[in-house]
């Protein structure tokens, strides 16, 4: 009789049995924990309620950079003003 490569090979009683089949058991139990997970964090992620923050504040960002330096330009520019005047007088 032929006998072909199999992951069950070391299976020989039903004690063995058993044990493969819970051990397979826990393992198709924990991935579909670990998809649930992944699934829940991906929900969590994807939230409106997060994202729409998230994406307005990486859009503001640049706008308020370029603001910061128009108001410091605006400050530096009184400030070489009033030296200037300063100095005169």
């Amino acid at each position: 009789m032929k006998t072909k490569n199999s992951s069950f090979s070391h299976i020989d009683s039903f004690k063995t049995l058993e044990a493969e089949k819970m051990r397979v058991y826990y393992n198709v139990k924990l991935s579909k924990r670990k998809i649930d997970l992944r699934i829940t964090e991906l929900g969590l992620l994807l939230n409106p309620l997060r994202i729409l923050p998230l994406i307005f504040s990486e859009l503001v960002k640049p706008f308020a950079g370029n603001f910061r330096t128009w108001i410091e330009s605006i400050f530096h520019y009184k400030k070489e003003k009033v030296d200037k005047n300063g100095d005169d007088g």
